[in-house]
């Protein structure tokens, strides 16, 4: 059976919540001493100390070099993946395991990305977790209660319950608080500081497009699974259009899954245990290596 490297990428939008993180036992910071060395991986000056004035923009570049480490110390014990794929963020650490791009570049491309999307932070979008009795309840609920000329977006189907919505801030409350008041459905409010996966950054494509071409890719050496199609990507020239595209379309990371369930060993690569989370969701007797486990139990031999 194959191995899929699964790349977390879920972010922490609340400050305080950020530094109680970072104060884990096993952190970033612990991490870039006892890896950097024996692994021969540069680690970023500023990637050691948080960025007050651009946190946003510090934990993206942090769960990138997480994710980067950990795949790392992985192969270095004799434990490559045979393809890989990456939740929303984790496609940049997925695109590098891949071999598809160094790791300058992919935090260069992180950072350029975060600046042009910038642009469309404004406080009318936020975005929710909401767990429905079936996503077509979901979607008959936003047409219901969104506007035609900014309607909310599924930005991410997680599992067959569980999506996130992004949209104007007063239609996605209402969204929220018609699950949270229900007694058969959940919801969950987190903060994004831009739109992301939803046509909203659809007039960003031209910039975008740019930036992208003038990073340095290369053809990968084991396929990237697609989260938009689950189709396997290796070309350098797919490797882009998949980058664009995976800025203003929805992550179908449930059809990512069930694609690759039957041939692969799944690995979750993080410092949390999001994917593991989502697996257990979609399937209850799907298996997946907990890479934070892992470190922990070898931590003394590293």
């Amino acid at each position: 059976m194959e191995r899929a490297f699964l790349f977390e990428g879920l972010g922490i939008g609340d400050l305080a919540e950020f530094y109680r993180y970072f104060a884990q036992d096993f952190t970033f910071r612990e991490l870039s001493i006892s890896l950097s060395r024996r692994l021969g991986v540069n680690i970023p000056a500023a990637l050691l100390r948080p960025d007050r004035k651009d946190i946003w923009l510090y934990n993206q570049l942090y769960t990138c070099m997480c994710d980067i480490l950990l795949c790392q110390w992985l192969r270095s014990n004799h434990v490559k993946p045979d393809l890989v794929a990456g939740h929303s963020l984790g496609v940049y650490p997925a695109l590098h395991a891949a071999g598809a791009i160094s790791i300058p570049a992919a935090l260069d491309l992180v950072s350029g990305i975060h600046a042009l999307l910038k642009r469309m932070s404004k406080e009318t979008f936020v975005s929710c977790v909401v767990v429905a009795q079936s996503l077509e309840i979901l979607r008959k609920t936003i047409l219901a209660k969104s506007q035609a000329d900014k309607p909310v977006y599924v930005a991410t189907i997680n599992t067959a319950k569980q999506a996130v919505i992004t949209g104007p801030k007063q239609d996605v409350a209402a969204i929220f608080s018609y699950f949270h008041d229900s007694s058969e459905l959940a919801a969950k409010t987190i903060s994004l500081p831009y739109p992301v996966h939803t046509p909203y950054i659809a007039p960003l494509k031209a910039e975008l497009r740019a930036l992208i071409a003038s990073t340095p890719i290369q053809t990968a050496n084991i396929p990237i699974i697609s989260t938009l199609d689950q189709q396997a990507i290796t070309h350098a020239d797919d490797v882009r259009v998949f980058i664009l595209q995976h800025l203003y379309t929805p992550v179908h990371w449930l059809n990512t899954v069930q694609t690759l369930k039957h041939r692969a060993a799944f690995f979750d690569i993080g410092m949390r245990y999001y994917i593991a989370k989502l697996m257990f969701w979609i399937d209850k007797k799907s298996k997946c290596h907990i890479m934070k486990q892992i470190l922990a139990n070898n931590f003394e031999r590293i």
